[in-house]
């Protein structure tokens, strides 16, 4: 018998996606609704695309923490 190798999912679920950009499930819902995070609907479940998540985190504009603060620089 043959060991199978892991699988990357091709889609999350909700939970998934939650963890695997650190924020909470309902945040993954008011990003999908609000900022056009794409989900996708199979069956009964509500998935988020691993490419179109990426995709969408790559699109967001860089946030320098502390470039508005006194005196910091670029």
């Amino acid at each position: 018998m043959t060991e199978l190798s892991p699988v990357e999912p091709l889609a999350y679920s909700i939970r998934q996606c939650a963890a695997a950009i650190g924020v909470s499930e309902r945040q993954i819902y008011v990003l999908a609704a609000r900022d056009g995070l794409p989900t996708v609907k199979i069956g009964g479940r509500r998935l988020v695309r691993r490419a179109d998540l990426e995709r969408w985190i790559s699109a967001m504009p860089v946030d320098r923490l502390g470039s508005e603060a006194k005196g910091a620089h670029p």
